[in-house]
């Protein structure tokens, strides 16, 4: 995720050094005929650079100024949304480099737009005999397709991260998250079967049921190594601990033989213990073999369904489920199966017994989200970019329109004397521009999809994906760009053509 945050940030700038580059063309043009007169007075081309350069300092100054207040009114809320504290006088010099070269780019940029169209002879300028004499057009359109490319490709990762979270949120984990309490235990003093009994005497005994840090699933477990019935190879194993109502509180099913309730390794017999599916399938007839793990010799005595007892950047691996001995007290969780109507008399319970500093209290599937932090701040942090990105694209987009209808602007008015009708425009300008768009989109298609892969490779359970969804950002796009070129195309097609015509 921080590569993420650096790649989209890059992408920003490059976009936004595209979008100058092409509005600054647009700023050229209107420039010419001044720029004429300027040269017919005498002003050489230094002094008009000159000029040119005041003006774009002082646009970058009201720029600064602007992103200033923005910073301020919305740091609040970006340090809410992430965690991230961002102190500028303690990042004064980092901050000053960053606005120091991000100006020389756009100066760089800009005059060098203006220097191409100090090219055009005075003569043509003052006539406004533009049209295909400023140099870069075909640059201009393979910056314009690059623009499109990079915006479908921030809404294609966009797409993956929601689609993704939305997985997330809805998948099947193999046990029930719903109507699940878990109190985790904060203070050590505070014993937990006295706890369980308060408990107990409000929900009944099946449904409470008391952990440790490793019982409770989507968090991290012990692991160790494991020697299987007829081999001599150690595979990996992990390893959790239940007492008898844990099954019963999560609804994990028991798919073959019976559950132990008794450790005996303080007895040091043979341990019975449950596997999950994955571990089972390792075993020709699991039950009642014996399995040779690192400090205890186990048996076999039934076998549960696999359940995602980790997050779902892991993939289900073999598990070794151990009963915890009556004695046991260092429990840090507790599970309490409840309707929701009664979580309010579990919430009176604690407060008698507890101090708020005690513990901690929240519904399973909460405290299961809770656990992908970084995909929410990630995934929220991503909409703004791609909103952000996708206005900039606009802005590319209506100047890259604006600048064509310019330079065409005679045209448009010959056709409409000849009888041209606004769907005749319509259609010859929205073409050319629709010619761009496909070849972003014949490019674009492929990295999304590469691109999909990458991010999901994090996850070890992934959303399925229609091929129709990596069609969507660029329909969007192409809308998007479309109904600009029909609203520019709109308002200079009903300017008066003796307007558009009387400097000739």
């Amino acid at each position: 995720f921080t590569y993420l945050a650096l790649a989209t940030g890059i992408i920003l700038v490059i976009v936004i050094l595209i979008n100058i580059a092409n509005l600054s063309t647009i700023r050229a043009v209107d420039a010419i005929r001044m720029n004429g007169i300027r040269k017919i007075l005498g002003a050489s081309q230094k002094q008009i650079l000159l000029y040119q350069l005041v003006q774009l300092l002082t646009l970058y100054g009201i720029s600064l100024i602007i992103a200033a207040t923005l910073f301020q009114v919305l740091s609040g809320y970006f340090a809410e949304l992430t965690g991230i504290i961002v102190v500028p006088t303690e990042h004064l010099g980092l901050l000053l480099a960053f606005a120091f070269i991000f100006l020389l780019l756009i100066l760089g940029t800009g005059l060098l737009v203006d220097r191409l169209s100090l090219q055009i002879k005075a003569v043509h300028a003052l006539k406004n005999h533009v049209s295909g004499q400023l140099p870069g057009s075909r640059l201009r359109k393979i910056m314009v397709v690059f623009q499109f490319i990079i915006t479908g490709l921030v809404i294609s990762c966009l797409l993956v991260l929601v689609l993704q979270w939305r997985y997330i949120k809805n998948k099947d984990l193999g046990f029930n998250t719903e109507n699940v309490a878990v109190i985790s235990i904060l203070n050590g003093e505070v014993n937990a079967h006295v706890l369980k009994n308060e408990l107990v005497s409000l929900m009944g005994a099946d449904n409470v049921s008391l952990g440790t840090w490793g019982t409770i699933p989507g968090g991290d477990v012990s692991f160790t190594t494991a020697t299987l019935p007829h081999s001599n190879i150690d595979n990996p194993v992990n390893i959790v601990t239940y007492d008898e109502n844990f099954l019963k509180v999560f609804g994990i099913e028991v798919r073959e033989g019976t559950v132990p309730s008794k450790n005996v390794m303080e007895e040091r017999l043979t341990q019975p213990i449950l596997i999950n599916q994955t571990l089972a399938q390792l075993i020709e007839n699991p039950i009642d073999e014996q399995i040779t793990v690192t400090w205890f010799t186990a048996s076999v005595q039934g076998i549960i369904e696999d359940y995602n007892y980790q997050s779902l950047h892991n993939v289900i691996q073999p598990l070794i489920m151990i009963p915890q001995g009556e004695r046991y007290e260092n429990y840090t969780h507790v599970f309490i199966k409840t309707p929701l109507s009664k979580v309010q008399e579990i919430e009176s319970i604690l407060t008698n017994e507890l101090t708020p500093s005690d513990y901690t209290f929240q519904m399973m599937d909460d405290h299961l989200l809770s656990k992908y932090n970084e995909e929410q701040k990630s995934i929220s942090l991503f909409i703004y970019f791609s909103l952000i990105c996708l206005l900039i694209a606009i802005l590319g987009i209506l100047g890259v329109v604006t600048y064509a209808l310019k330079k065409r602007e005679y045209e448009i008015g010959i056709r409409k004397i000849l009888g041209a009708q606004m769907k005749h425009l319509y259609l010859l300008f929205a073409s050319e521009m629709l010619v761009l768009l496909t070849i972003s989109g014949i490019i674009c298609i492929p990295l999304a999809i590469y691109l999909k892969e990458r991010i999901l490779q994090i996850y070890a359970f992934q959303v399925t994906f229609n091929w129709w969804y990596f069609f969507l950002p660029m329909f969007l796009i192409v809308i998007t760009a479309m109904a600009l070129v029909i609203f520019k195309i709109n308002s200079t097609g009903k300017v008066n053509p003796v307007n558009l015509l009387r400097e000739e």
